[in-house]
């Protein structure tokens, strides 16, 4: 994302992390000695307004757009080994094999699954979200035989794994505050810092230009982690639901793993996929 010095400027001053004598030597250094330039700066910097349709409910039984035909941000490198078309590349060499627009998968394993076929991942929304309405109608919580997810920040301990299984370590840093089991959570910086995006379930953002971080700022490119709890995130590399996808899943059954789940995906640089979203979903 291209950052404006000025706003950069009055962002640090307002975060308490630039001295106000600092700040205003820097302003008359770019010509700015008055509130009436610091305004018209602003302004400029801040263009028109963001509509609230940019946040809107989701309706996956229509189609979406195709990713063919639209170019990728950067060459697509994750960490982790990737399954495409049923041979599993190391990701040194999967860079390589990319032929057509990718919408990668990861469910919580140690490796991506690749699909290159537009009507195949949509197919598989539309499934998935179709089964987490049903999911609604009939709460899995009020089962006791089926366990339940771990929600950090709560300071109970998450439930023993299976025999013979060590139970992963907490995620680092400590989130440090109770999530909301109903929202997704996207943050600017990995770890889990940063400024936060909260998205409530069944609803995204088509637009990330038009959705403000911080005073002038948007989240286009700036998503860096994100927490989640049971259900389905899809990050879009372009605006309006489009190009490239990262879809990310945790059932509902996950019980402890879910720990383990939210540690890894507290980096997106796993997938390569910080600072790449321009539209999100969540159901």
């Amino acid at each position: 994302m291209n950052h404006n010095p000025t706003v950069d400027l009055i962002e640090a001053l307002g975060r308490g992390i630039a001295e106000p004598a600092d700040v205003a030597a820097m302003l008359r250094s770019r010509g700015i000695d008055s509130l009436e330039d610091l305004f018209a700066a602003l302004r400029e910097a801040r263009g028109p307004e963001a509509p609230d349709e940019a946040h809107v409910p989701l309706s996956l039984t229509r189609e979406r757009p195709s990713a063919r035909g639209l170019a990728a941000k950067r060459p697509l490198k994750p960490r982790l080994p990737v399954l495409m078309n049923g041979t599993l590349y190391d990701p040194t060499d999967f860079a390589s094999r990319q032929v057509r627009p990718l919408h990668l998968v990861w469910a919580g394993w140690q490796q991506f699954v690749a699909i290159d076929n537009d009507d195949v991942i949509q197919t598989w929304w539309r499934v998935n979200w179709l089964d987490s309405l049903n999911r609604a109608l009939a709460p899995y919580e009020d089962d006791p035989s089926v366990s339940k997810p771990y929600k950090p920040g709560t300071g109970a301990p998450p439930p023993a794994p299976p025999a013979g299984q060590k139970p992963p370590p907490p995620p680092s840093p400590d989130p440090g505050w109770t999530f909301d089991l109903k929202q997704a959570q996207f943050f600017e910086h990995e770890n889990l810092t940063g400024r936060n995006l909260p998205l409530e379930r069944n609803r995204g953002f088509y637009d990330l230009t038009k959705a403000r971080r911080g005073v002038l700022q948007d989240w286009n490119d700036a998503i860096s982690s994100l927490y989640m709890p049971s259900g389905v995130c899809v990050l879009h590399e372009h605006i309006h639901w489009s190009g490239q996808t990262l879809t990310l899943n945790i059932p509902p059954q996950a019980g402890w793993r879910a720990e383990r789940d939210l540690r890894q995906m507290a980096h997106l640089t796993t997938a390569d996929w910080n600072d790449r979203a321009s539209s999100i979903e969540f159901w």
